[in-house]
């Protein structure tokens, strides 16, 4: 059981990628060169028809993208943390922790 759990949430995590993957590309297919941008186009056809095969359904997919987009938003937090000063990056990495051990939230 615990396997296939483990299973499913491998699976979820590359489609989440996948779909972020699609919605970069979708978005910055323009900044590609040609001989790239076909290949990149490609690449994008070839995950549209893997996420639609694997997950079939609106909903899925809706559900998907948004947390593409919350991925997104926790990247651009975690690259802001960066550019914090040490003592913020501590400060921050304390709360964050609290808040991981507060919901048990450890892998």
């Amino acid at each position: 059981m615990k396997d296939r759990f483990e299973e499913a949430k491998r699976l979820m995590y590359l489609a989440l990628l996948s779909q972020s993957l699609i919605d970069e590309i979708d978005d910055g297919i323009g900044l590609f060169k040609m001989k790239t941008k076909q290949r990149a186009r490609a690449l994008l056809e070839d995950l549209m028809i893997l996420m639609n095969k694997d997950l079939g359904s609106e909903g899925a997919v809706d559900q998907l993208v948004n947390l593409t987009v919350w991925h997104k938003q926790m990247y651009n937090i975690l690259i802001a943390t960066g550019e914090l000063s040490r003592l913020e990056q501590q400060c921050f990495e304390q709360d964050w922790n609290a808040l991981i051990t507060k919901y048990k939230l450890k892998s």
